[in-house]
């Protein structure tokens, strides 16, 4: 089974209640049906062509069958003989002989039959009287000529001309080519009792076919992507990982593993892996901050040394003071918004003071300047940027990025959002690394906060880090406190 069909099957799948509705919907329709219906009766009467050689007999059938199917001839013949209007008729071939069945359903056999007969037989006289007006034409004309010829030639003997007339008059009125003959008017009636089981199993197998043809409408009709399959079918953007909703219970666990998971997924994207990655939205996201927290978590669990930077121009409440919006005017300023976090390998910096605009101060050249004074204290950084779409200063931090992960919130970007966001990363020569297909989280979402007394706390613990590998990170921080 290859791609495409194994995509087919899990739309079909995910959309189970559509197809449920549809046939149900249709075994009730046929239930209806065959409860309502009623025996009915179908009375035959045989006609078969004459005078024609077997390679002509199946095309002048043919042909008559053609115009007794005519729905004009058949309710001709319906009014010509008294036929009730409910009856219904036609002409069906037996194989390729010159053999022509006809055929009237009622709902009693005496009616069936009857109607069966009286159409048959106006069919082939209507038929036969044609022939004969064209018959007698000839033959008129024949004799015509055959008045002004002597029987006898002027030396007596037989006038041969007048032999040849005679026998061709002789020969047009025993011809009997393409008359319809009776061969058995009343043929008999059969009897069509409803199957009901039958009648609802094939509105079943027919609603279940109709419902997963309706399964595949409604899919090519969406326009948010409901699963990986999705996000990479109708965008082409390669999704890294699924992160169900937090609403329940049980899911909590399960949200916080996926998105630990991702973690290690980017860590694995090398060697060497990304230094710097940016965790964008789509439009209008809202997504991308919880992702690059446990972006965070998760690479400081891993031993390395972390600088969460928060660049989505947002505030998170109850965080103050200065900060990147700060460095983007002084870049030197940059480790002195290093805060600390309950984490010893992880150090944040907030968004700083509220600037409207950021384009003037918020460029290419210096945003790589403030990331290499980071890379002297840290392994990895992680940037969270405003929605790709929303906001010019997505593409310049995402460019400055080794990697950008594209967070797509379930039920709210469409798929335009996704190739949209896909093709600015692309005109800034940013490496999409792939996306996160996520849920809303049910709950209050969980920022890194920076603790209490971060200004006050002893900055050694982070500095001594620069130049010792991530593997002895953690030993040497807990040394350090």
């Amino acid at each position: 089974m290859n791609l495409t069909s194994t995509y087919r099957l899990a739309q079909i799948r995910r959309r189970w209640k559509v197809v449920a509705v549809v046939m149900l919907l249709t075994v009730l329709a046929a239930a209806a049906f065959a409860s309502t219906a009623r025996t009915t009766y179908v009375g035959k009467s045989t006609l078969m062509l004459s005078g024609r050689t077997p390679e002509q007999d199946a095309v002048m059938v043919v042909g008559y069958l053609t115009l007794f199917n005519d729905p004009a001839t058949i309710e001709r013949l319906k009014a010509g003989n008294d036929i009730p209007e409910d009856v219904t008729a036609e002409a069906r071939t037996a194989g390729a002989s010159p053999i022509l069945n006809i055929e009237a359903k009622a709902s009693n056999p005496q009616i069936a039959q009857d109607a069966a007969e009286k159409m048959a037989r106006t069919f082939s006289s209507d038929i036969n009287s044609t022939q004969q007006k064209g018959k007698d034409q000839h033959l008129a004309d024949l004799q015509g000529q055959l008045l002004g010829v002597e029987p006898l030639a002027p030396d007596g003997s037989a006038n041969a001309f007048y032999s040849a007339l005679t026998t061709q008059i002789n020969e047009v009125k025993s011809d009997a080519t393409n008359e319809l003959l009776g061969l058995q008017l009343r043929a008999g009636v059969r009897e069509l009792a409803p199957n009901r089981p039958l009648t609802i199993m094939a509105g079943a197998v027919g609603g279940l076919l109709l419902g997963m043809l309706a399964a595949l409408g409604v899919g090519a009709l969406s326009t948010r992507p409901a699963n990986s399959a999705d996000l990479r079918q109708r965008t082409g953007v390669e999704p890294l990982i699924e992160v169900p909703s937090a609403r329940k219970n049980h899911s909590v666990g399960i949200r916080r593993d996926r998105l630990r998971a991702l973690g290690n997924i980017i860590s694995l994207d090398g060697p060497p892996a990304p230094s710097i990655v940016a965790v964008s939205d789509t439009r209008g996201g809202s997504q991308a901050r919880e992702v690059a927290d446990a972006l965070a978590e998760s690479s400081v669990r891993q031993g390395a040394c972390t600088v969460l930077i928060y660049a989505n121009n947002e505030a998170a409440p109850g965080v103050t003071g200065i900060g990147f919006n700060d460095a983007l005017g002084n870049v030197g300023l940059i480790h002195e918004l290093l805060r600390d976090t309950e984490h010893p390998l992880l150090k944040t910096v907030s968004v700083g003071s509220n600037i409207g605009d950021r384009y003037r101060l918020l460029t290419r050249d210096r945003m790589a300047a403030i990331c290499d004074e980071l890379r002297t204290v840290a392994n990895r950084i992680i940037i969270v940027t405003p929605p790709i779409g929303d906001s010019m200063d997505a593409q310049t931090l995402c460019a400055v990025a080794d990697a950008t992960v594209l967070v797509v919130t379930r039920k709210k970007a469409t798929f335009a959002d996704v190739t949209s966001a896909a093709d600015e990363l692309k005109r800034a020569h940013a490496r999409l690394l792939g996306a996160v297909l996520m849920d809303r989280s049910g709950g209050e979402r969980r920022d890194v906060r920076p603790e209490t007394a971060s200004e006050t706390k002893d900055k050694r613990r982070f500095e001594n880090l620069r130049e010792v590998p991530a593997a002895h990170a953690e030993t040497i921080a807990q040394q350090a406190s």
